[in-house]
């Protein structure tokens, strides 16, 4: 779960480093909508 929200502040505050690790945006935001046990 904690990932999840360090994700979702990156994607807001820098979206350069999700590209920097391998992810997009659009990545990102569908492992955030995720149910916390699908995670």
């Amino acid at each position: 779960m904690r990932l999840r929200c360090e994700l979702e502040q990156k994607l807001k505050d820098d979206p350069h480093l999700i590209d920097d690790i391998g992810l997009t945006g659009r990545r990102v935001e569908a492992e955030i909508a995720k149910p916390f046990w699908q995670a």
